[in-house]
């Protein structure tokens, strides 16, 4: 990893998995719309690269970070906006532009700026972010930051058969709807344990659940459709244990959020909330569509934690 000696006050982290001559074109067009001079372009080259670009940047003086690719980089500049003290920088801003396999939390993002009638989508706003206090795999104990959705169960098996076949020719949301429909084939449920702002909802037989702070994952599954960026709350959203066939009849109801009305799915409104397994096999949990570990797992919401901009409607 390279680190410029000299930092404008706007940096652009990039995965050059999502850096096609075409999006570079994009990300620099908009960068030129903020009117803040030219930019300093860095290009992840592995795994924590974005963390350590982005705190470097922000220490260095950059206030605006861009950051293009998926929601796994994503998530990686956003845990670069803050160290073990805190915000790193509490006057700085993220621009999230997409680019990556799902680009879940821009299409929230986008969502937000429609309903609230945004003119050019280059507003800034603070929004919350989710602390996750969860288990690797080897069992320790880890803490990070996360924006969008962190989803334990059928959704971080996925997650984890995705990331073991990055090869795939087959790229994009499509590549998530078939990586569900083949675990769906396979995974039968996980019992877990759910305690919501210090009151324990029993234990619940899963396919899945989502601790929202945005409102889509799994490459444009809108599971959470009444969340929000900025109400200090957590949407967690059940999905009980059904029928296979029950849930391919359903499909296209819960991929577009219309689902508040099936009887096995769900949800209640938090500011924290912890999951605990009650098997011996592992349940998986991934964060922003990344897979980190397993439960259990301790979610807490940290309200008006990170300045965003809108992006941009025509990107």
């Amino acid at each position: 990893m390279n680190h410029a000696r000299v930092l404008t006050p706007t940096h652009v982290i990039a995965n050059p998995v999502a850096g096609s001559r075409n999006e570079r074109r994009r990300f620099q067009h908009i960068v030129r719309q903020l009117g803040r001079g030219p930019a300093l372009i860095s290009w992840t080259r592995g795994p924590g690269d974005a963390t350590a670009l982005t705190r470097y940047a922000l220490r260095n003086g950059a206030r605006l970070i861009v950051v293009v690719g998926g929601d796994g980089t994503l998530n990686e500049v956003v845990n670069g906006f803050f160290d073990e003290e805190g915000r790193i920088a509490p006057d700085a801003t993220l621009l999230p532009l997409g680019g990556g396999t799902g680009s879940d939390f821009v299409r929230t993002l986008r969502k937000c700026g429609d309903e609230k009638d945004v003119g050019t989508g280059m507003e800034r706003c603070a929004i919350d972010v989710m602390r996750v206090s969860y288990t690797t795999m080897d069992g320790r104990r880890e803490a990070r930051y996360a924006v969008n959705i962190a989803s334990a169960g059928l959704g971080g098996i996925v997650v984890r058969n995705l990331q073991a076949s990055r090869s795939n020719l087959v790229h994009g949301p499509l590549s998530y709807f078939a990586t569900i429909i083949r675990c769906l084939q396979t995974y039968d449920h996980d019992d877990v344990r759910i305690v919501a702002d210090g009151r324990d909802l029993g234990v619940h037989r899963i396919r899945n659940i989502a601790v929202a702070n945005a409102r889509y994952f799994a490459g444009g599954l809108q599971i959470a459709p009444s969340a929000a960026l900025d109400d200090g709350c957590l949407d967690v959203v059940i999905l009980d244990d059904v029928p296979f066939r029950r849930l391919l009849r359903d499909v296209r109801n819960i991929y577009a959020g219309h689902h508040s009305d099936l009887p096995y799915i769900h949800s209640t409104r938090v500011r924290s909330v912890t999951l605990l397994p009650q098997q011996s096999s592992p349940v998986f949990l991934e964060l922003d569509g990344e897979s980190v570990g397993c439960l259990p797992a301790t979610i807490d919401i940290v309200p008006s934690a990170l300045n965003v901009h809108l992006p941009p409607r025509n990107t």
